[in-house]
């Protein structure tokens, strides 16, 4: 497993600290996100993470909606496609997925509006490359997600 940081951090904040030694007692690595926006950069942590592993997946850090089951899912899916997405109610994506990648199959995706999923599978199918899609699920960009979330968190610490 390793971590791939959007941007350095010089000093850490204190209360990264946790997190941070956490990773280190597992042998987690982490590198610093490579590319000039971000399809680039989800390709080549892709690929990159395809170098030493037959799967791979990116997981939105603003997705509480994924679980282990849904990311068991796109493990599954995985074996019938080249590409799995998991799409965000907003019309975007909460979880990519590949066992193989192209160069371009990110390309010329409007990144951040409600129509980069729509962009991203079909820039993937235009790059030779068979999709599949998980049911949709949320992530936290608003306000009122932000509320929906807490709301999340409630209910799971109540047990319901």
């Amino acid at each position: 497993m390793q971590l791939v940081w959007d941007e350095p951090l010089v000093t850490p904040p204190a209360e990264s600290r946790p997190i941070l030694d956490a990773l280190a007692r597992h042998d987690i690595q982490t590198s610093l996100q490579q590319g000039a926006n971000l399809g680039e950069r989800m390709i080549h942590a892709l690929s990159t993470a395809l170098s030493h592993a037959g799967r791979a997946m990116i997981i939105g850090s603003d997705c509480p909606s994924v679980d282990a089951s849904y990311i068991e899912q796109a493990r599954v899916l995985l074996d019938q496609a080249d590409v799995v997405f998991g799409p965000s109610d907003d019309g975007g994506y909460v979880l990519i997925g590949a066992r193989r990648t192209a160069p371009d199959m990110l390309s010329g995706v409007a990144w951040g509006t409600s129509g980069a999923l729509t962009q991203s599978i079909c820039a993937t199918e235009r790059a030779g490359l068979s999709v599949a899609l998980l049911p949709p699920r949320w992530d936290v960009d608003e306000p009122a997600d932000w509320y929906r979330f807490i709301r999340f968190m409630a209910q799971s610490e109540s047990g319901g």
